[in-house]
């Protein structure tokens, strides 16, 4: 699964087994685990039809968007359920990827914040803040960042990733190599913590940010 699904597949998603058989969020759902982002849109935009306040759909239309690259459109849509609840942590995590990926870092940053505001806490926020110092180009407050997550979530094998990529660009290659192994202990095999890996001991073109932008 790649960074940008794992990044923002709590924010919009429900269970099959929360809504019954038929029910439109149910289909939304499956349509996104298919990865058939053009369907999830189109499934949240039937709800948006007949309730266009309701600030799930709109979050999930805007997930839907930002997948399919259209992070303009996502920004907008997010905007909308944020008129409706300003405070809602879903979607001010969810407009601070959106913004993230759009290369807006400023106001992604100023997104998570609010979500934290909100939430204190908000591991979404907090990954939100570590990524974007990363494709941001601050690779030292991203490695920081990550640091404590991983530490905190020692499992998520993302965040392992992302603490090897940001060893990386600070030019830490023992500290690149950890995080990557710990990666791979929990996946082996992952193809990016392989080449990251590589990378690392000198075998591979340095990790460029811009190749994680989803």
């Amino acid at each position: 699964m790649g960074v940008m699904r794992t990044l923002l597949v709590s924010l919009c998603l429900v269970t099959a087994t929360s809504w019954a058989a038929g029910d439109p969020y149910e289909e939304a759902a499956e349509a996104a685990m298919q990865g058939d982002h053009v369907l999830m849109q189109q499934r949240y935009e039937r709800i948006l039809a007949s309730n266009p306040d309701d600030v799930r759909a709109l979050n999930g239309k805007a997930t839907a968007q930002a997948w399919r690259g259209n992070y303009f459109a996502a920004i907008e849509t997010f905007q909308k359920a944020l008129s409706r609840e300003p405070e809602n942590t879903e979607s001010l995590v969810g407009i601070g990827y959106a913004f993230s990926w759009a290369g807006d870092h400023a106001y992604a940053v100023d997104s998570f914040e609010k979500a934290l505001e909100a939430e204190p806490g908000h591991l979404g926020a907090r990954k939100g803040l570590a990524y974007t110092a990363l494709w941001s180009g601050d690779a030292a407050k991203a490695r920081e960042r990550f640091e404590v997550l991983l530490a905190e979530n020692e499992d998520d094998a993302d965040l392992a990733v992302s603490l090897g990529q940001a060893n990386l660009q600070d030019g830490r290659a023992r500290g690149a190599i950890s995080a990557f192994d710990h990666a791979l202990a929990l996946e082996p095999g992952r193809e990016d913590a392989v080449s990251g890996r590589r990378a690392a001991l000198g075998g591979a073109p340095m990790f460029e940010a811009s190749a994680w932008y989803g």
